[in-house]
């Protein structure tokens, strides 16, 4: 839940949507678990699922519909326009509309929030600790808001290789280390019965500090890794190509509102929202991915097809491979499918064979490094798809910014732009017919569910 509102803090709209559906998701699995509810019906939608699950608790006390809270994270997230009262907003809401769209997932993620409050204070409760029982009852009050410290919001900034050892940050480091010592303290007693402002703060410094942490330490391996290949302008450079293109998506899909330049800043708005994760070793930085593919398949459509576009954008509730067929791109099926699999939490997820069929479509790397270098490749991939799309668009457009844009950024002229895609494509249509093997997670039969539901007091 911090994670999701510190992307809300960062303006990362689509790092938000994901982060606050996985929570949703993984939290609506442990409300199944734990009170032995049947497993998701053959024909039952995951929307209906959920809400059967959350109803355990009763949804009028709830105050809210789960179910109907991932289908609209859902919609955000395919690049689609919801309702919150009498607004209609998106994924690039800015400005109040940006404001009323964190607040509405703001009260969505509430909901799991209390099934992890809940766990704690059970757990808690069979360990004989009562003072946990006022602190997770506790609820926030504050007569005013409170200026936001500037060690925050330095620490909001991308854990790239600079920041990671910025002096600066020594001092959050230390308030990190302190507010861990706090928290973990094993005296029950120092539990308080409200939530202190400072204790807010020090949980928002705490995982930052720990985003930069991590960040350095996965540093530190990849250099023990490949010695001397190791170079942090490797790093500084790439981070700068995908500004610019994430930049330039903005500028061209402003230029093309009409013909899928919404779905071009859609894509930026994901690629900025991707990098960003994966500087943090983050898996959801894949579903960022996943978004920018499909934003980038949907742009490309429009411009290649633009009736048999707008046929397709009149019914959501086909699938996204459409798209991808529409635009040329069907040979990336299962660069598609393995994105899939790390977009939604379930117990049909196959991340490992994902991450497998990942490692193998990376070929940059050599077979040593290749796994480490799985997502970064992803990422880069879908990151030169969205970037061909804009270079294509600015050949007609402002054929000097496109020269500009190919000699600077992407460092490729037309035909070798054109030959990295065609690569790119014909490499994971050769590996279409993987197989991303069995589930990761063990699935209980319903009739094991029944049973112990049946046996509950």
């Amino acid at each position: 839940m911090v994670d999701v509102l510190i992307k809300m803090r960062q303006g990362l709209n689509v790092a938000v949507v994901v982060s606050a559906r996985a929570f949703l998701e993984r939290w609506t699995f442990n409300v199944a678990s734990s009170h032995s509810i049947r497993w998701k019906q053959a024909g039952e939608s995951d929307a209906d699922f959920i809400s059967r699950v959350w109803g355990h608790y009763g949804l009028t006390a709830l105050g809210r519909d789960p179910g109907r809270d991932w289908a609209f994270l859902s919609e955000l997230q395919h690049g689609r326009e919801v309702s919150i009262g009498k607004r209609s907003v998106d994924l690039q809401a800015t400005g109040a509309a940006q404001v009323a769209l964190y607040a509405e997932i703001a009260r969505i993620i509430e909901i799991p929030m209390r099934q992890v409050r809940g766990g704690i204070r059970e757990h808690a409760a069979n360990a004989g600790i009562d003072a946990f029982d006022l602190a997770l009852s506790a609820q926030l009050r504050l007569s005013s808001t409170p200026k936001e410290p500037a060690e925050l919001r330095r620490l909001l900034s991308p854990p790239d290789l600079v920041s990671m050892h910025d002096a600066e940050l020594e001092r959050s480091r230390t308030e990190a280390w302190g507010y861990r010592e706090h928290s973990s303290h094993a005296d029950p007693d120092i539990v308080v019965d409200r939530v202190a402002h400072n204790d807010i703060l020090g949980s928002f410094i705490e995982r930052l500090s720990r985003r930069f942490e991590n960040a350095a330490a996965a540093a530190a391996q990849e250099q023990a890794m490949v010695g001397d290949r190791f170079d942090y302008g490797h790093l500084a450079a790439r981070l700068f190509r995908y500004l610019a293109i994430a930049g330039m998506a903005e500028v061209v899909g402003l230029e093309c509102a009409n013909s899928g330049g919404d779905n071009l800043r859609f894509a930026g708005n994901a690629l900025t929202s991707a990098w960003n994760y994966w500087l943090e070793d983050n898996d959801l930085s894949l579903a960022g991915v996943r978004v920018l593919a499909e934003q980038t398949a949907i742009a490309r459509a429009h411009r290649l097809k633009p009736d048999k576009a707008a046929r397709l954008a009149a019914r959501p509730d086909l699938p996204a491979s459409r798209w991808f067929e529409l635009a040329g791109w069907a040979r990336l099926s299962v660069f598609i499918r393995v994105l899939g699999e790390f977009s939604h939490f379930g117990l049909a997820m196959r991340r490992d064979g994902a991450r497998e069929t990942l490692t193998t479509l990376n070929i940059e790397d050599d077979e040593t490094e290749a796994p480490f270098g799985a997502r970064r490749e992803a990422l880069d991939q879908a990151a030169y798809m969205l970037a061909h799309e804009i270079a294509t668009r600015l050949d007609e457009l402002a054929p000097d910014l496109s020269r500009v844009f190919r000699d600077r950024v992407t460092l490729l002229d037309h035909g070798e732009h054109e030959a990295r895609l065609t690569d790119w494509l014909n490499l994971a249509l050769a590996h279409r017919a993987t197989d991303l093997g069995a589930p990761d997670v063990k699935r209980p039969s319903n009739e094991v569910a029944a049973h112990l539901r049946d046996a509950a007091p």
